[in-house]
């Protein structure tokens, strides 16, 4: 990722063997819309890896093998408008951190019920968001 140019927008790195998000990892590219970190063996995140990534809009963390989240990973990302997310770690992030992604509009989920189990965490606090199962 070093060789990638601070102003990227969007950022592609499906399939990478990360393993785990420290705090740093994305300081260098404020100017984030898209980030892909879908299949990269994540098995942990810092809870401020996401701190700087203040304009990202759409966030893919599908087939991962993380089981829980420590603290409020999403807090900083305002813009946050699309989340792609396995449903067994979805429902392991804190119910109340969910008012805190306030622009959020559509979370894709896979691998869970289609009972939609998350509804009543998203209707209340975000009116417009649709809930999508796969």
């Amino acid at each position: 990722m070093a060789e990638c140019p601070s102003n990227t927008t969007d950022l592609l790195l499906m399939k990478n063997n990360l393993n785990s998000l420290g705090k740093k990892i994305f300081t260098r590219y404020t100017q984030l819309r898209y980030l892909d970190i879908s299949s990269c063996n994540i098995s942990a995140i810092d809870k401020s890896a996401f701190e700087k990534l203040t304009l990202l809009t759409e966030l893919n963390l599908f087939d991962n093998p993380m089981k829980t989240f420590q603290g409020n990973i999403f807090a900083p990302l305002d813009d946050l408008q699309v989340l792609h997310i396995s449903h067994d770690l979805l429902s392991t992030y804190p119910r109340e951190a969910w008012s805190d992604v306030l622009n959020l509009t559509k979370v894709f989920t896979y691998g869970g019920p289609s009972n939609k189990s998350f509804a009543g965490i998203f209707s209340v606090p975000l009116l417009h968001m649709s809930v999508t199962y796969a």
